[in-house]
């Protein structure tokens, strides 16, 4: 039984070192150099601990979030802040971890085609983040109605409207006065 355990726990450790070995090497395609990837390494360490999130998925959920974001004009400190936001509000709604990296996986999406489409704010994001519908539309200066049409017509571009929509974030869930999330 020692034997069995003893081999058992080497073989998860060794499945753990080879599961994040392979998280920093996607993370380091995706950053432009060494100081950006340490950056973003420091980046996602400190909202692990201020989101209350594993930094497994974070991780993994960021190096996507951040692969769709080089396409588009935002910059690093919107992109950073566009996910910090997101997973802040995620760790004080208490989300579980699949409804977290849908909420990411929405954002992707978006990011990746540009456009918001109906489909990923109100299909994908809402059904996982409360209220982000109307938070979207809030941080436009538009009603739900009129966002909608917007969304039809295709007029609503993911790099002009996703920066606002963190800052809405913010201000709906109070995440500036949020310095730690407590979570298990």
């Amino acid at each position: 039984l020692g034997l069995y355990s003893a081999k058992q726990i080497a073989e998860d450790i060794f499945e753990q070192v080879k599961a994040l070995d392979g998280l920093n090497l996607a993370l380091k395609q995706v950053t432009e150099s060494e100081l950006e990837y340490a950056q973003t390494q420091e980046f996602l360490n400190d909202l692990a601990e201020e989101a209350g999130a594993e930094i497994f998925g974070l991780t993994s959920s960021y190096t996507k979030f951040l692969a769709s974001a080089k396409a588009t004009n935002l910059t690093t400190d919107q992109t950073q802040n566009i996910f910090r936001q997101v997973a802040k509000a995620a760790g004080i709604l208490g989300l579980s971890t699949e409804a977290t990296n849908g909420a990411f996986r929405a954002l992707e999406q978006i990011l990746s085609k540009g456009k918001v489409q109906a489909e990923e704010i109100r299909g994908q994001l809402a059904e996982r983040l409360p209220g982000a519908f109307q938070i979207l539309a809030k941080s436009m200066g538009l009603t739900t109605t009129e966002l909608s049409k917007q969304l039809e017509l295709g007029n609503v571009l993911s790099d002009e409207v996703l920066p606002g929509f963190a800052e809405e974030l913010s201000k709906t869930y109070s995440l500036e006065t949020v310095k730690r999330v407590e979570t298990m």
